[in-house]
């Protein structure tokens, strides 16, 4: 058991720099005579209590909470756009995306874009992959193959009636946007009223995710499958996956004359983080967030504040327990430190124990 002593007045500060450096020490404890002291009268004693509890090692960046790059969709059906999807709406399969002439353009899933005109005698995977959405949609009466056939067009019939095209049986080349999925509208690129072909919406995917920009030196965790915890502008938490990472970019350069050197701002890569749960960050749009990839993690151990920790004369640290007026020094070995507290072990340390904080 180490000694026992009185601190008021003989010991200063113990605090924590970074995540290891104690400074602050104004006098040095010895630990070697075992005493038992009076905790002395004067200011009001600063205590806290010894904790078992799980302490994180993080590293943590700034990131934003986004839908994604936007990219462009393209009209090419000739004539006037009279119509267009608002800023923040959502189309899904079989949903408008803009009119032309007061004729929808229509959103349907797949990799292929649409390079021609579909009708009877048609082959190839284009036709299959107009298909598939066809019999999604809920049309029928036609198999699900690369060629098209007059019953393909006799559900397109159908299809162009309740969607209000004309009802030809053929598809004219723009009038569907092939997509891997639902989009969001980001952006307008053009007015009603402006003529088509053109580019006319900025969209991107319907899922919010992360994105930071890492300097490269503090990146070695960013690797795609990564596991990070995402944290919202109000504390509220959701687990992330690292999904992409961009390639390293040089900080700015800036220039003298005719000269131009290096900023000294490091380079940098942009890192994509997926989320579990995006809603549970509780912000709609855009926001400021905090990504953290734990590097260390200590379960189950016990506690304190870092401030409550002290210098020993013979080297090492300790804490000073506190109980019913009077005080021990337990002389105590440092683990991890995080958030302001630190891991310790020690001699008769357990949880609930209360300590004394430099205050």
């Amino acid at each position: 058991m180490s000694p026992l002593t009185s601190r008021r007045g003989a010991v200063g500060v113990v605090s924590a720099v970074g995540v290891a450096l104690l400074v602050g020490a104004t006098a040095i404890v010895s630990s070697r005579h075992e005493t038992r002291t009076a905790v002395p009268s004067g200011p009001r004693l600063v205590t806290a209590t010894v904790t078992q509890e799980t302490l994180v090692e993080a590293e943590t960046v700034t990131g934003s909470l986004n839908y994604g790059t936007p990219w462009q969709v393209d009209s090419k059906v000739p004539g006037t756009i009279t119509w267009l999807a608002a800023p923040g709406a959502t189309v899904t399969q079989g949903g408008v995306l803009a009119k032309v002439d007061d004729k929808p353009i229509i959103l349907m899933s797949g990799a292929l874009p649409m390079y021609r005109a579909l009708s009877v005698g048609v082959k190839g995977n284009d036709v299959r992959q107009f298909e598939e959405n066809l019999h999604t949609l809920g049309y029928t009466g036609f198999t699900v193959d690369s060629s098209y056939t007059r019953y393909t067009a006799d559900a397109v019939k159908r299809w162009q009636k309740e969607v209000g095209l004309d009802s030809t049986g053929a598809v004219d080349l723009g009038r569907v946007v092939f997509t891997s999925g639902p989009l969001r509208v980001s952006s307008q690129a053009v007015s009603v009223g402006a003529t088509s072909p053109a580019q006319i919406l900025g969209v991107t995917g319907r899922s919010q995710m992360v994105t930071a920009d890492v300097p490269v030196e503090n990146a070695t965790w960013a690797v795609p499958g990564t596991k990070v915890l995402v944290v919202g502008p109000d504390g509220k938490t959701t687990p992330g996956s690292v999904l992409t990472v961009g390639a390293p970019v040089p900080g700015p350069q800036v220039s003298s004359g005719a000269e131009s050197f290096t900023s000294g701002v490091p380079p940098t890569i942009t890192v994509t983080v997926a989320l579990s749960d995006a809603r549970a960050l509780g912000a709609s749009g855009q926001a400021p967030v905090q990504v953290r990839h734990t590097t260390r993690e200590r379960k189950g151990v016990l506690t304190v504040p870092v401030a409550a920790l002290l210098a020993l004369a013979e080297g090492g640290y300790g804490v000073e327990l506190v109980d019913h007026g009077h005080s021990q020094l337990v002389a105590v070995k440092t683990g991890l430190f995080s958030e302001g507290r630190v891991e310790v072990t020690g001699t008769g340390l357990r949880p609930g124990l209360v300590v004394r904080v430099a205050s």
